[in-house]
């Protein structure tokens, strides 16, 4: 006897899921099929939403074909398993997911899952290693039920294999819901890494890449359109799933509401609706079929367990979450069972025929459709095409513009920079002035204290050598005073001999007459005045006696009283003074001490007047008399610059011991020369006495002039 269809208990929800294990699929790559749709469904600048929606319709058409492509696979692969099943027969245990969303749907998947729990027979399940297990994950929504079902290789009725495979489609269908999850999950994680890229993009942003980013960001803004668009497809599925489930709820629950969540519209949907549901119309037609096999068969069961009530056997068979069970095991009518065969297999006939049919409309339609959607497709790059052009004259005109704003901004720049050097050369300029004034100032400043510490200098020299001057003048005076008085007292002495010997020769005469014969005795000094002394005293011949007398006389009085008024012209004092050449010795010695002092003395006076001069007003506020003549004596005016006192007062060697007449003269022409003169001092002097300076400058200048002459 063939094994019969047994069920296990239902599965934890925590238990884990694993993937499919079955290596007979051939599947393709589902990632292959979105890639074309998501290029094709990219947003272009400048595309209508009648492109938009056409590109969109292709992407669908995509979609179904993928779906029909797998659906083909899994006609293969059944049919492998069946071959398989034949040769070695194996169970297989598939644990599926049913998902709902309803919470009618849901309560419908938990009676189904109940109801084939305790309508099917149940046997040992020996050795649960060796089965092979086919595991469909499905994701873990809420109002989920996870129950395994165990399929037998060769089922024992037709019915039964009918409601398995109709099942099997209904697993189907939940597995390509739950790839449409695992592919909306990658979509959604492809995306996150395009922002991801995009933000890197983004911070190495260059500038010849601006249009990029504005197409990814349009690009992005039609995917998102999209997306809401296929939002509301769903929205509008579900609400058509909802109504035909209100329509369907005064039915009872059970296997005949098995595929309540999978139902679609069965009429041709509205002409504004046909994108939308077509797919879903044409899909139901096998679904429908399946439907009617499947209640054929239930109706056949059930005739069968009302025949099986009057006679049956037992059989325990342990369950997963119960203790041993007893479940009625129909006893086998193989004519029947052979009918039955027979119609399942007219039916999987009638079934491949459809199939066929539907594959061959669906095809012809897919090829119309891919010839429309290459049609589209090359209207798409056309237009494409087209705003690439008109993209690339944007940028160029972009281009152009930030060129000419470039330069604009270039020359501005340039403009600017160059008004900046010029202020910056005229700050540096006016800066090296300022600088050049205070270095002119402070070396004026260091000219003027160097000039004054100078004169200090030469001022402490000066007095120093006046000091000197003033100490060997005293000296010298108290020497020429010494060696007079030894020369008066000479005189003297010598006059005093004289009297001696002119009293020693009257007192030898005594008796004779001393004056001669030829004296007259009236008279007696007349024989004397006649007599001359030659070579007596230094005086010469034609000396006589009175002249000897007054010479003396005078002599002794001018050098005890140191008398030196000089004699009134005609006086026989100034006589005497030209022919006594004793005298003329002595009169230098007695007459130029007093005007050597007198000279010194206003020497030192003329040179403590011009150092003065500096500490003076600038304002002009000097007079005449300010200026420090070159005379010992006080002027008003030019006339009293007598050459011969200028003369003694420069080059008297009182005040300049140790120079020569030449260095002298050339030392008063650098004060006293116009051209030195007149610009550093004229300027101080009033207006009222300028001529009267000028005048007096110039007679000195020409008196050292002859003197210059006189030295060469």
């Amino acid at each position: 006897m063939s094994p019969t269809p047994s069920y296990v208990a239902p599965t934890s929800p925590s238990q884990p899921r694993a993937s499919t294990s079955t290596s007979h699929s051939r599947r393709r790559d589902p990632t292959t099929p979105r890639r074309k749709r998501a290029a094709a469904a990219q947003p272009m600048d400048g595309i209508s939403d009648e492109e938009t929606r056409s590109a969109r319709h292709t992407a669908a058409m995509d979609e179904r074909r993928e779906e029909f492509e797998q659906h083909l696979d899994r006609a293969r692969f059944r049919s492998q398993q069946a071959r398989a099943r034949e040769s070695q027969p194996r169970k297989h245990k598939v644990v599926v997911e049913i998902i709902s969303d309803s919470e009618e749907e849901r309560r419908a998947a938990s009676e189904l899952a109940e109801e084939l729990d305790d309508s099917g027979d149940v046997e040992d399940l020996e050795d649960e290693d060796e089965d092979e297990e086919e595991v469909v994950p499905l994701p873990n929504q809420t109002g989920a039920r996870q129950f395994p079902i165990e399929l037998s290789p060769e089922p024992e009725d037709d019915a039964q294999r009918l409601e398995q495979y109709a099942r099997m489609k209904e697993f189907e269908r939940e597995a390509e819901r739950r790839k449409e999850y695992a592919r909306a999950r990658r979509e959604r994680e492809r995306q996150k890494e395009e922002e991801e890229e995009e933000k890197v993009h983004a911070r190495r942003y260059t500038p010849g890449k601006a249009r990029d980013r504005e197409l990814r960001q349009q690009e992005q803004l039609v995917a998102e359109a999209l997306q809401a668009l296929s939002t509301k497809w769903s929205v509008a599925e579900e609400t058509v799933r909802q109504r035909a489930t209100e329509e369907k709820g005064n039915e009872p629950a059970g296997p005949s509401n098995v595929n309540a969540p999978f139902n679609r519209p069965r009429d041709p949907p509205a002409r504004g609706m046909k994108e939308e549901h077509e797919w879903q119309w044409r899909g139901n037609e096998f679904a429908e079929a399946t439907e009617r096999i499947r209640r054929q068969a239930e109706a056949t069961r059930a005739a069968e367990a009302e025949q099986a009530e009057r006679g049956e056997q037992r059989r325990t068979v342990p369950r997963e979450d119960s203790p041993e069970v007893e479940i009625i095991d129909p006893l086998p009518d193989l004519a029947k069972m052979q009918r039955i065969r027979a119609q399942f297999q007219a039916a999987e006939r009638q079934l491949a025929n459809k199939r066929r049919q539907m594959e061959d409309r669906l095809r012809r339609k897919m090829e119309a459709e891919e010839a429309a959607q290459q049609k589209q497709a090359d209207e798409l790059r056309v237009g494409l095409e087209q705003a690439r052009r008109q993209v690339r004259a944007e940028e160029r005109a972009k281009k152009q513009r930030e060129e000419a704003a470039r330069q604009v901004r270039e020359e501005r720049e340039r403009r600017l920079d160059a008004q900046q050097r010029e202020f910056q050369r005229q700050l540096e300029e006016a800066e090296r002035e300022r600088r050049r004034q205070f270095e002119a100032e402070q070396r004026e400043r260091e000219a003027k204290r160097e000039a004054e510490e100078r004169f200090r200098k030469e001022q402490e020299a000066r007095e120093r050598l006046m000091r000197e001057a003033e100490a060997r003048l005293r000296e010298e005076a108290e020497r020429r005073r010494r060696e007079q008085e030894r020369h008066t007292e000479r005189i003297r002495r010598e006059q005093q001999r004289q009297q001696q010997q002119q009293q020693q020769q009257q007192q030898r005469r005594g008796t004779h007459n001393v004056f001669g014969d030829d004296a007259d005795p009236l008279d007696p000094f007349s024989n004397f005045r006649p007599r001359q002394f030659p070579g007596f005293g230094g005086f010469g011949e034609g000396f006589t006696f009175h002249q000897f007398t007054d010479a003396s006389g005078r002599t002794y009085t001018r050098a005890g009283f140191a008398h030196t008024s000089p004699p009134a012209p005609g006086s026989s004092r100034a006589a005497g003074s030209t022919s006594s050449p004793l005298r003329a010795k002595a009169r230098p010695k007695l007459n130029n001490n007093p005007a050597s002092e007198d000279v010194g003395a206003a020497y030192i006076a003329y040179e403590q007047r011009w150092a003065g001069l500096g500490a003076l007003p600038d304002h002009p506020a000097w007079t005449f008399s300010t200026i420090p003549w070159p005379v010992t004596y006080p002027i008003s005016s030019p006339h009293g610059l007598e050459p011969l006192a200028v003369r003694r007062f420069l080059l008297a060697t009182v005040h300049s011991q140790g120079k020569s007449k030449k260095e002298r003269v050339r030392a008063a022409m650098l004060r006293w020369h116009p051209d030195k003169f007149c610009p550093k001092w004229l300027g101080k002097v009033r207006e009222s006495d300028r001529d009267a300076v000028r005048e007096g400058v110039n007679a000195v200048s020409r008196i050292l002039q002859d003197l210059q002459a006189e030295c060469v």
